[in-house]
């Protein structure tokens, strides 16, 4: 018989990248041999934030933003107008989520006071402070507020979301170029001259509290400690507020009198942690590090990185002086200052002159300067050697000015050299960001528009053109890219073209994935073929790196597809092996990560893990799947128990979710399939009840107008793969077609709403052709098989290499009678896959049913051919007794002695 077709889900990965490695279509299975294996199920990651090519909304995951429609995250709260899509982090008052504002469909950070309507009015009236103080900004480089609210008694408000890193893990405990550090430092300042003037004092700036965005621009976030001018009295006298490390000595004291000049410091702050790679003081305590603000001079970041200029270490260290009173005016000086710099120009801000240096210590410590004057009276032996003393002082001093003058030119000089090497490296990382800028354009646009046609078969010419225009366009930016490698910002070295060739094959992925939605199969295979090559090249390079792990894998899998289904099972398998060792690699280095991971990062890091936990689950079935078609079901049920062992392994609000639930349901469905060929007819039967009543359950709660099409599709092939248990194993006739006669009015409803599918339309064609084997009246069957051959040969004219497709046309002209073109199709067949296991089990199919619908010599010759398949596929190591025993399309054949000697060849199923 036919196989129909089986959907089957692609699990989404880890969050941490978003993906583009589409699935492939869904392939058909076999009733009485087994299903084709589900598609090469996962999308592509590319380590730059992708939109997913995940086509299945049921199987929606952490890749890309949650569905609209999707019901959020378990456990977090319930905010009218918005799905919680994640947690960002959590402070000690409140938390922030990723959320979609639903009216007006865009990502927002979602700020909520943890303690809700048990918090402290305090905490409350700091938490509502801060939405009043961000409200008052419209500036680039302040994080926008668009809303605040309150929901069952949780105080929130929805902020712009940045898709990017804060600025502290940019720096990273490194050094990062001087003219880097001087423009973000420049960035800082214009927003906090804005705050400024609009009476807010933001009193806890620091490198965490700075997010950057995806072009770069540093954007000030968190006025949780906000002081402005209508503060109320929320800050008692006496209070140290703010972080050790970056705040203002007068802070550090608990004054009430903390004004701008303390932002002003905590600037020079981030400016030395830009500069130096760690911020001017760290204690081994909070309250070491306090005392060392209030008590300490900073180390010059010049005796720390011997590369950041004299004038960038003069604004940093003015910036940072003791007294408010000595250090920039405002927060606008420290901008142009550093303007100043950046122009080449000459900047306000003086260096520290020795004898000020002495004065300030002095001052510090007053009775060591009062116990040096007077050794240095008693010493000296009064005013006479004092007048000698002052002589060869003025000799020493002019000595000293030469020295310095000469030490000032050299400095100078190298200087301008170190001015200019930053210059060249600032603009390699400009080149470098202007070309990454492109391709993501061009990716981010193209596949946007490649995304809304990608469901429909009619389409794929339309697809096609696009994605064509995309390589060609990537091609052009890559030609730039491919020149010497670049360094980063963050001191990265990137290999020449590297982003350009990710960009590359995930076009090219695209490409092939297009050609498997639109059934020409061996036109995807060139496509894919290169994107994997491309990728295993990323992986040499990077062999522990997640995101390259999982794109090898998920490209090895739809390669698979198209080995499949153009004749070659044992390559598909082989594939399939790669993908699953691969995917066990990486779980097992994100499991390590989790380990380690900080309690911030523990839930992000945990989520990543238990995505790739399922995506090695997924590789067991699938693996399975293959077994089964080569004859091994024995293998298949091995592999579908490691499979649902590995999914039950996962936490119970794991298993809940709708991507997790339908691949399980299919495991059960395929598994069913491994029992029966193993000889075990009631567990098949528990597995196959226990997967339509999981399906149908997803169809009756999934409202998603293209989920639950897809999941109803999933119940009416339960439905099916009922009735070829009941014809093939129970021999219940009517039975059977009452489940073939419900899965083809579910069939033919989804015609109506999406004629354009090809997996709808095979759907269609399936139950046609099931009608046809198991209807009474020969009229009925006769249009029934009519039906299914239209059906059919529309879809086998799209690849005449698609083996599956050209398998389904075989059956259906055997059983109109048109066995002349069926022998054709079969001989073809044979050519194209003369070793294939499956191959030759489907070609025997189509030569029997030929034979019995003609007599005479036609018929005997046809028998031979039959039989000369039969042999040659135990030969193969062909195991799956029991479909040559139950297959109605071999009934022509049984009946021959040379059947009996075919059939002594293949042992006995495992159970």
């Amino acid at each position: 018989m036919n196989p129909p077709l089986d959907p089957q889900p692609n699990p989404a990965d880890d969050p941490d990248r978003t993906t583009d490695l589409p699935a492939a279509p869904d392939t058909p299975r076999a009733a009485d041999t087994p299903r084709d294996p589900a598609p090469a199920d996962d999308p592509l990651g590319t380590g730059a934030h992708v939109p997913s090519g995940d086509t299945d909304p049921l199987a929606t995951g952490a890749y890309r933003d949650t569905d609209p429609a999707s019901p959020g995250v378990p456990g977090a709260p319930a905010v009218p107008g918005y799905v919680i899509l994640g947690e960002l982090g959590k402070g000690g008052m409140g938390v922030v989520y990723k959320a979609r504002q639903t009216g007006l469909n865009r990502v927002v950070a979602l700020k909520m006071i943890l303690a809700g309507p048990h918090a402290a009015p305090a905490a409350v009236a700091r938490f509502l402070s801060e939405a009043r103080a961000v409200a008052r900004f419209q500036h680039p480089n302040v994080v926008q507020i668009f809303d605040v609210g309150e929901a069952a008694g949780l105080p929130y408000f929805a902020l712009e979301f940045v898709d990017g890193p804060t600025l502290a893990k940019q720096i990273g405990r490194a050094p990062t170029p001087p003219a880097y550090a001087a423009a973000v430092a420049e960035e800082l300042a214009r927003a906090v001259a804005y705050a400024h003037a609009q009476g807010v004092v933001h009193r806890d700036l620091k490198p965490a509290n700075v997010l950057l965005a995806p072009d770069g621009t540093a954007k000030v976030t968190d006025f949780g400690l906000a002081k402005y001018d209508d503060d109320s009295g929320q800050t008692q006298t006496g209070q140290i507020l703010g972080t050790p490390s970056y705040m203002a000595p007068e802070q550090a004291e608990g004054r009430d009198d903390v004004g701008p000049p303390a932002d002003v410091y905590a600037l020079g702050a981030i400016l030395y942690d830009l500069l130096t790679g760690r911020p001017p003081f760290v204690g081994a305590s909070a309250i070491d590090t306090i005392s060392q603000v209030r008590t300490r001079e900073p180390v010059p970041p010049r005796q720390l990185a011997a590369g950041v200029p004299r004038d960038l270490e003069t604004v940093c260290l003015k910036c940072l002086q003791k007294d408010p009173a000595r250090r920039y005016a405002s927060a606008a000086a420290v901008a142009d200052d550093l303007r100043r710099f950046r122009a080449g120009e000459p900047i306000v801000a003086r260096p520290v002159s020795a004898a000020e240096k002495a004065w300030r210590w002095a001052r510090r410590n007053p009775v060591g300067a009062l116990a040096a004057a007077l050794a240095a009276v008693v010493f000296f032996g009064g005013p006479v050697v004092a007048w000698q003393m002052y002589q060869l002082a003025g000799s020493e001093r002019t000595a000293r000015t030469q020295a310095e003058q000469d030490r000032d030119a050299k400095e100078k000089a190298r200087a301008a050299e170190e001015v200019a090497k930053v210059e060249a490296v600032r603009n390699a990382t400009a080149a470098y960001n202007q070309q990454n800028h492109a391709l993501k354009t061009i990716r981010t646009v193209l596949l946007s528009v490649d995304d809304m046609m990608r469901d429909k078969a009619s389409l794929a010419p339309v697809r096609l053109k696009v994605l064509d225009a995309m390589l060609k366009e990537l091609n052009e930016v890559k030609v730039i890219a491919a020149r010497d490698p670049f360094q980063t910002e963050d001191g990265r070295v990137l290999p020449p073209g590297r982003m350009a060739n990710q960009n590359e094959a995930v076009g090219k992925s695209r490409i092939g994935e297009t050609y498997l939605k639109a059934g020409k199969v061996d036109e995807a295979g060139p496509w894919l073929a290169e994107a994997l090559k491309v990728y295993r090249v990323e992986l040499a390079a990077v062999p522990d790196e997640p995101h390259t792990l999982r794109n090898v894998a998920a490209l090895a899998n739809m390669n698979s597809d198209v080995k499949l289904r153009l004749g070659d099972a044992a390559a598909a398998r082989a594939l399939r092996a790669e993908s699953l060792k691969l995917r066990q690699e990486r779980l097992k280095i994100l499991t390590a990560r989790s380990i380690a991971a900080d309690k911030k990062q523990q839930d992000t890091a945990e989520n990543v893990r238990l995505l790739a936990a399922e995506d090695v689950a997924t590789s067991f079935r699938l693996i399975a799947d293959v077994d089964v078609l080569l004859g091994d079901p024995a293998a298949a049920v091995e592999g579908y128990l490691a499979a649902e062992a590995a999914f039950a392994a996962l936490p119970e609000e794991r298993r809940r979710l709708l991507r997790v639930r339908r691949e399980r349901a299919a495991v059960q469905d395929w598994l069913g399939d491994a029992r029966v060929k193993t000889g075990d007819p009631a567990a098949a039967e528990a597995c196959y009840r226990a997967a339509l009543a999981e399906r149908e359950e997803l169809a009756r709660v999934t409202n998603h107008p293209v989920a639950g099409p897809v999941a109803r599709a999933d119940a009416a092939l339960s439905r099916m793969t009922l009735g070829d248990f009941f014809l093939t194993v129970r021999n219940q006739r009517g039975a059977a077609a009452a489940e073939y006669a419900a899965a083809h009015r579910e069939f033919a409803a989804l015609n109506k709403l999406d004629p354009d599918s090809l997996p709808v339309r095979r759907g269609l064609g399936h139950t046609h052709y099931r009608l046809g084997g198991t209807a009474t009246d020969p009229t009925e069957a006769k249009a029934h098989f009519a039906d299914a051959l239209k059906v059919r040969e529309v879809l086998g004219k799209i690849d005449p290499k698609d083996t599956q497709a050209q398998f389904e046309l075989l059956t259906a002209l055997g059983r109109v009678g048109r066995a002349a073109d069926a022998e054709k199709l079969a001989d073809r067949l044979k050519a194209l896959a003369p070793r294939d296991p499956r191959v030759l089990f489907q070609v025997a199919c189509g030569l029997s049913v030929a034979a019995g619908g003609t007599t005479g010599a036609d018929a005997a010759r046809l028998r031979d051919k039959t039989l000369d398949a039969l042999d040659r596929l135990a030969a193969a190591g062909w195991r799956d007794g029991h479909a040559l025993d139950t297959d109605p399309d071999l009934a022509a054949v049984r009946a021959d002695p040379r059947f009996a000697a075919v059939r002594a060849k293949v042992p006995a199923p495992k159970r």
